[in-house]
């Protein structure tokens, strides 16, 4: 059966009819006609929300944009996401998009790169109407709060190892900073303190979590001192001793670039090293200091903060 057909008795039947199909039909007998003027009886899509629409929503949230539509025909709707991708209704999805059977849009875990337009349209044999939904997703800052620490007072052997927790929580993700008793401020991941001239050498590790790790002195130290100049100069050190060095050698590492390693820092190699750079022209000085905390005295192989008890004998005589 087509979408046209005149019956036995001359009526005509038009299937599923639609706004085009309205008109004038003329009925054509042998010996007369009529004329029959048809009528379409039809509903636009529409759609009962605000058609542009700002939404404000933070991090993390989960949304539900309402699109609820009307029609005869019962229009088709589906939304157009940020992006361009279409999303058609589904009856149930665990995706972070979806599309309900009423039209609803459900975004879970909004994020900031999420925002922009929505449109939601609606379409039928009749037309079609949209909805645009503005999205913008803020973050919203809070004040940093420590949420795990170390008791207030920890007792460690000395030469032994000390671990400090300091775990905080915030947004953005705070920047953990510990000040030592010597007042001296330690940031994440910094085995060095560095400062314009001076250099000091810690036994500190600062890990991602917050956790302080002190251990004991050791490992290496650089110094940078990159020199340029025409002809190309000629870089020389010299150490807290006075002596001079321009070659590396077992404790010292001069690179190509002028910088000198120190290898297995030693207390004995605080002081003052200055990088000199000469060539026809002249010559340039700077001076770094490398500043190491120390251990404490040792008496007898014992440390300090011991009780030590003494003998002595005494010789004496009674005169009579």
């Amino acid at each position: 059966m087509g979408k046209f057909e005149v019956l036995k008795n001359g009526t005509l039947f038009i299937q599923k009819a639609n706004i085009k199909d309205q008109g004038q039909y003329i009925c054509l007998a042998q010996n007369e006609y009529a004329t029959v003027r048809l009528q379409v009886v039809a509903a636009p899509p529409a759609i009962l929300e605000e058609k542009r629409q700002l939404v404000r929503a933070e991090i993390g949230q989960n949304l539900f944009l309402a699109c609820s539509t009307y029609g005869d025909p019962r229009p088709t709707t589906y939304w157009v996401l940020h992006d361009g991708t279409i999303v058609q209704p589904v009856t149930y999805s665990h995706t972070k998009v979806s599309v309900f059977g009423n039209g609803t849009l459900y975004l879970r875990d909004v994020q900031i790169t999420e925002s922009g337009k929505y449109e939601c349209i609606a379409t039928s044999s009749t037309g079609s109407e949209r909805r645009v939904v503005t999205l913008s997703v803020k973050r919203t800052e809070t004040a940093p709060q420590i949420t795990e620490t170390s008791q207030q007072r920890t007792d460690v052997i000395y030469g032994g190892h000390l671990h400090l927790n300091c775990s905080a929580v915030g947004d953005p993700k705070p920047r953990i900073i510990w000040r030592f008793p010597s007042k001296a401020l330690v940031d994440q991941s910094h085995r060095y303190a560095i400062t314009k001239d001076s250099v000091f050498f810690k036994r500190y590790t600062l890990f991602n979590n917050g956790t302080l790790y002190l251990n004991k002195v050791g490992g290496n130290v650089r110094f940078d001192c990159k020199a340029i100049g025409e002809p190309k100069p000629k870089v020389f050190w010299m150490l807290p001793s006075k002596d001079m060095i321009a070659a590396s050698n077992e404790r010292y590492l001069v690179h190509a670039n002028g910088s000198l390693d120190v290898r297995n820092v030693k207390l004995a190699d605080a002081g003052e090293y200055v990088c000199m750079a000469r060539n026809a022209a002249g010559e340039e000085n700077k001076v770094y200091k490398l500043d190491i905390d120390g251990n404490p005295p040792i008496i007898n192989g014992f440390n300090q903060n011991r009780t030590l008890i003494l003998f002595c004998q005494v010789l004496y005589r009674v005169e009579k």
